[in-house]
């Protein structure tokens, strides 16, 4: 599992094919570890730049939550709770 990316390319009007009131704005970036693609639709009003560096978090928690050690609770930008993760290194 990628945990940082590198931004490749930023296009904060979009994709030119989707629709013009449907456009979000689209980043393309590389993982450092695996160097595996990522297409990101970064947060409302984050501008970004061609080899920024990325946190990539996962969008769901279900096996994904095993490969690490940690799980963080967060509300309004602020870490809230802290849960150490019993199954750490246990998904088969």
């Amino acid at each position: 599992m990628e945990d940082y990316a590198r931004i490749l390319d930023y296009l904060p009007q979009g994709l030119p094919d989707e629709k013009m009131f449907h456009r979000e704005p689209v980043a393309y970036a590389i993982g450092e570890d695996q160097f595996k693609l990522f297409e990101l639709v970064p947060k409302q009003g984050i501008t970004l730049n061609v080899g920024d560096k990325v946190e990539l978090i996962p969008s769901h928690c279900c096996t994904t939550v095993n490969l690490h050690d940690t799980y963080y609770g967060i509300r309004k930008d602020e870490v809230e709770t802290v849960w150490p993760i019993a199954a750490r290194g246990r998904s088969q």
